[in-house]
């Protein structure tokens, strides 16, 4: 079960890298991006990487973005990850990707995220969806969930109704 970590910030520059052996696909960029808790960091995406409603980036957008903590990274400056899960991301809106389950203290519509940071309360505005974009309607506990919120509360976990949840089904 893989353990994700994200990077938020501004990105300052945009590069498409070239074709070359292990990049097969072509299509690749570079993301330069300002981030306040990590300084400069650079990810390389690829057709691979999730991007939430296939949004087009530009230099100025602040984005999420989040890489499995066991991926391999060089240890360079600016460090360089590859991100599974690309979110564009504003002063209203967070992104939270992590593993949900019902925990002791939970009440029936609410899920804890693995981490213990973020308590999710569904209700019938939460628009739950597949990353193709069909609705799912199946369990939400022992998925990974794209939790994508505003508001919430200032307390342990931090508690919010979310806006949309991306169910990444069988993803262990």
């Amino acid at each position: 079960m893989s353990t994700f970590t994200s990077v938020t910030g501004r990105i300052t520059r945009m590069d498409f890298l070239t074709y070359d052996e292990n990049n097969r696909c072509g299509g690749s960029s570079l993301f330069t991006i300002d981030s306040s808790d990590q300084g400069t960091v650079n990810l390389v995406i690829t057709p691979y990487t999730y991007i939430y409603k296939q949004e087009q980036f530009e230099t100025g957008d602040r984005i999420t973005a989040f890489y499995s903590s066991s991926d391999p990274a060089p240890l360079i400056y600016p460090p360089r990850y590859q991100p599974s899960v690309l979110v564009k991301t504003g002063r209203n809106i967070q992104a939270d990707l992590d593993w949900y389950e019902k925990t002791s203290s939970d009440s029936e519509n609410s899920l804890t995220n693995k981490e213990g940071t973020l308590r999710i309360l569904s209700d019938d505005s939460t628009t739950k969806v597949l990353p193709n974009g069909q609705p799912f309607n199946g369990p939400l506990e022992g998925q990974l969930l794209l939790v994508l919120y505003g508001p919430s509360t200032r307390s342990i976990p931090a508690m919010t109704i979310p806006e949309t949840i991306v169910v990444f089904c069988d993803q262990e």
